[in-house]
């Protein structure tokens, strides 16, 4: 019955739409209570991606067998915003965010990196 309501028009730049709980914008990483990243570099977004529009690099410190997360690459170009990132990581370090406005008129500033992917605003 969308027909007999009285269409909102909302002025875009000084007014924001009511983003819903589950929409499904750009990923950004967790971090935990200490403030470090949660991500533990298993790769499994990287593989689990259709699209292939993330990737991971990792380096070994010497004498340790776990991996450690050195760059974290998310292109937002190619990101198609399906979710399997977030629903595959072990650990939950993957969430969408609520950010909408990703248009840019360089495809390099499409590319997010660690530092930016970690970021509250991200």
């Amino acid at each position: 019955s969308y027909f007999f309501k009285k269409p909102v028009t909302l002025q875009y730049p000084h007014e924001k739409k009511q983003i819903a709980d589950r929409y499904k914008g750009s990923i950004r990483l967790k971090r935990n209570e200490e403030g470090s990243l949660k991500c533990i570099a298993c790769l499994n977004c990287e593989k689990i991606c259709p699209a292939y529009a993330i990737k991971i690099e990792t380096v070994t410190p010497e004498g340790s067998k776990k991996k450690q997360l050195s760059e974290f690459y998310v292109n937002l170009g190619l990101c198609i915003y399906c979710g399997l990132c977030v629903d595959s990581c072990p650990v939950d370090a993957i969430e969408h965010s609520k950010v909408y406005e990703v248009a840019e008129r360089s495809k390099d500033k499409l590319i997010l990196r660690l530092d930016k992917l970690g970021d509250k605003n991200a």
